[in-house]
């Protein structure tokens, strides 16, 4: 099998003569046979100008940049995946019943049993008051807040509770990732 033979007209690497783009430098070969100069060995000299350049592919830059890449894409990734019980706490109190005025003492809490976060409000809290008279504008913003923070929220944190202050064993709202489960309100 004697397969002819040229040479790269960019980078000088032997080449199948057929070849329309050199498989060392991708450089487009001119074939028409007339406009073309081949090289032979002996035309090319060492530390010519013809340098040989590699698919970028094979570049050692490409693959250190991919790499930081990675390395900057998995971090962020797992940041967001080891977001702790306290950090979603501390979210949801900031977020969701940080007005005193309308939710009085609220306290929220992991509970590490049930894999949740409860909100539990003092039963004289304004938003308890107003939603036992039948009133529940100050309600309804508890829930879009906590409907949004659960959404935004690592899916093991999203699931968020709020107890009846009068009797813990039940709930007036259940929220988990983004979605209601339960709402008091929607009996009203």
């Amino acid at each position: 099998m004697n397969e002819e033979l040229k040479y790269c007209i960019n980078c000088g690497e032997k080449i199948p003569k057929e070849a329309e783009f050199c498989p060392f430098c991708g450089s487009k070969q001119d074939n028409s046979g007339s406009a073309i100069k081949e090289k032979v060995p002996s035309q090319i000299l060492p530390n010519s100008d013809v340098t040989k350049h590699k698919p970028w592919f094979k570049k050692a830059g490409f693959w250190i940049i991919a790499v930081i890449i990675l390395i900057i894409i998995g971090g962020a990734g797992f940041a967001f995946h080891t977001q702790t019980s306290q950090g979603a706490v501390s979210s949801v109190k900031e977020n969701v019943v940080s007005d005193n005025t309308d939710f009085g003492n609220a306290t929220v809490k992991w509970n590490k049993d049930y894999k949740i976060i409860e909100i539990d409000l003092p039963k004289n809290a304004r938003v308890i008051k107003d939603l036992n008279g039948g009133s529940i504008s100050v309600w309804n913003s508890l829930v879009r807040n906590a409907k949004t923070e659960s959404a935004k929220l690592n899916h093991k944190y999203s699931h968020i509770i709020v107890p009846n202050p009068s009797d813990k064993s039940k709930e007036l709202l259940e929220v988990q990732n983004g979605e209601i489960k339960y709402n008091v309100g929607d009996d009203y």
